[in-house]
């Protein structure tokens, strides 16, 4: 069986290591290079097309931001985690507005790494829960749950995300993805449920942060 390649990209040496060693051990997933900025991590990613790039923003040369964004355009099969110091609402949107896959706080364990490397080369979207709170919280009010691990929205919670930042209602996005309003007020359920908002503005917040360009 063909393994999944992860390309790592960051400017410290003892981070680099550390995922590796991480992902060394885990099995159908190999490590397909290191880079140390983001022009060596453009470099790279054209070299050996990897499934998944960890992408840190904050490196020299080219940042990981820049980066990510060229490296949409040239390798459009692999997927960019930013994995980041940066708890930062800039950031996140930056980072979902050039396409990125997730976006992960360097707070993580070493479990919740993994499960959300996991999670994202299934096609999920995952987000450090502290990112998304700082989102959530400019209307709406967060609950603040005990669970601290990251958070994913599948592929329908992304396309029911996407509808109502663009101020469609329940009914509308039903209409759209050809699913009963139901199933809608289920998905919206569930967010709010994921990211722990309680009301409607909150979930408007998310879905607006949350919107694919």
């Amino acid at each position: 069986m063909n393994k999944l390649k992860v390309l790592i990209a960051d400017d410290h040496d003892i981070v680099r290591s550390g995922l590796k060693l991480l992902l060394t051990y885990e099995y159908g997933i190999e490590v397909a290079g290191e880079a140390k900025d983001g022009e060596e991590a453009i470099s790279i990613a054209k070299e050996t097309n990897p499934d998944l790039i960890l992408m840190d923003i904050n490196m020299p040369r080219l940042n990981g931001a820049l980066a990510a964004e060229l490296i949409k355009k040239i390798a459009p099969h692999s997927k960019i985690a930013m994995f980041t110091a940066l708890n930062d609402d800039y950031w996140l949107k930056k980072a979902i507005e050039i396409g990125a896959d997730g976006y992960l706080v360097k707070d993580l364990s070493e479990d919740q790494i993994l499960d959300a490397i996991k999670r994202i080369l299934k096609g999920e979207r995952v987000y450090s829960r502290s990112i998304i709170e700082i989102s959530a919280s400019e209307e709406g009010e967060v609950l603040n749950p005990q669970n601290h691990s990251p958070i994913s929205f599948s592929p329908r919670e992304q396309e029911v995300l996407r509808h109502l930042a663009r101020g469609m209602n329940y009914d509308e996005i039903a209409n759209v993805l050809s699913i009963s309003r139901k199933t809608v007020e289920t998905h919206c359920y569930n967010i709010r449920k994921k990211v722990g908002v309680k009301n409607m503005n909150g979930l408007i917040n998310i879905a607006k942060a949350f919107d694919e360009k």
